[in-house]
C-alpha cells in the first residue's frame, strides 16, 4: 500500500500459498500480518487464498476496521469467494473489501465479484463480469458501534481453542 506521495505504508506477503495450483513450489509463505492506519481507519491486507483461513482475520480483527483482500479467484469457485467475504465481515465485525480479477487467463474465467461489505456482512457496493470501481464510505466509528452493540469478539476463547484437540487425545 502506497500513500499519496508514493511512500510504502504496508507490504504484505501471502501467508497461504495455494498448493492446489502449485504456488507452494514457487513462493515462500509470508509470516506477518501488518495493519496500517489510513486516515481514521485501520486497514489489514490479505491475498486471495488467505480468505479461506479465518484465524488470521480473527487475530487481526480487534485492530482492524477494514480488511482488503486482493484476489485471482476463478469463477468456478465464485460462490466460495462471495460467501467467505461475507463470513469474514460478520465474524470480524469489520468492513471487507474483496477485489477480484475479471476476464479470462490461461483458459480460466474470472468473474470479478468484487465487493465492499459492512461489518454486518451487508453488501454496500459490488461489481461482476466487467472491470469496475467498487467504492463506498468506510467508518471506524461504525465498526466501533457494531462491536459495542454486539460484543461477539470479546466472547472468543482462543486459549481454549488451542487446547481442544489435545484434550481429546
Amino acid at each position: 500500500l502506497l500513500d499519496p506521495a508514493g511512500a510504502e505504508r504496508l507490504r504484505y506477503h501471502k501467508m497461504h500459498p495455494f498448493s492446489y495450483a502449485g504456488e507452494d513450489e514457487h513462493y515462500a509463505a509470508g509470516d506477518t500480518l501488518p495493519t496500517v492506519q489510513v486516515g481514521d481507519v485501520r486497514l489489514t491486507a490479505l491475498i486471495c487464498y488467505d480468505l479461506r483461513f479465518a484465524d488470521p482475520f480473527l487475530l487481526a480483527a480487534p485492530d482492524t476496521d477494514i480488511f482488503v483482500v486482493i484476489a485471482n479467484w476463478a469463477s468456478a469457485r465464485r460462490h466460495a469467494w462471495q460467501s467467505l467475504l461475507v463470513a469474514r465481515a460478520i465474524e470480524c465485525q469489520s468492513y471487507v473489501l474483496g477485489v477480484n480479477r475479471v476476464g479470462e487467463g490461461d483458459g480460466v474465467e474470472f468473474s470479478g465479484d468484487s465487493a465492499l461489505l459492512s461489518p454486518l456482512g451487508e453488501t454496500l457496493s459490488s461489481a461482476a463480469q466487467e472491470p469496475a470501481l467498487v467504492m463506498g464510505r468506510v467508518s471506524a466509528d461504525t465498526v466501533s458501534d457494531v462491536r459495542e452493540r454486539y460484543p461477539f469478539l470479546s466472547d472468543r476463547r482462543p486459549g481454549l481453542y488451542r487446547t481442544l484437540r489435545s484434550a481429546e487425545s
